[in-house]
């Protein structure tokens, strides 16, 4: 073959793959094909969409019975210590993060340094 040849069917070639990709892309297009079938036959759709709705309500003749318990109301007794620790704890811990923060990724910087100095086994 020769190079004229080869860049023809390069050519040729590449104009297959680009519209073998641009009728993929309309083929696999979904919300242009439906919103195209809606427009088709919008009362079939609308009737589906209704007929769908009612059986997922279901039918407002039907009487349902409801049958309730009473239950105790047991009243829970807060413990007032914990609560106000744990804002405090966590007072301290947004205060000083940014202060501490710096500090821990040197720390961890120079671990993973004297890490990588190693010899590996």
């Amino acid at each position: 073959m020769t190079k004229e040849g080869i860049l023809a069917e390069l050519a040729s070639t590449r104009e297959a793959i680009l519209q073998g990709l641009t009728e993929l892309r309309s083929e696999l297009n979904f919300k242009t094909k439906l919103n195209n079938l809606v427009r088709k036959q919008p009362y079939a759709w609308l009737g589906c969409a209704l007929a769908l709705g009612w059986m997922l309500a279901g039918p407002k003749t039907r009487t349902r019975t409801e049958t309730k318990t009473v239950t105790p109301i047991v009243k829970v007794e807060k413990k007032k210590g914990r609560a106000g620790l744990v804002a405090l704890i966590l007072g301290l811990v947004r205060l000083l993060l940014p202060v501490l923060k710096p500090a821990a990724t040197a720390y961890v910087g120079g671990r993973i340094a004297d890490l990588a100095k190693r010899p590996s086994k």
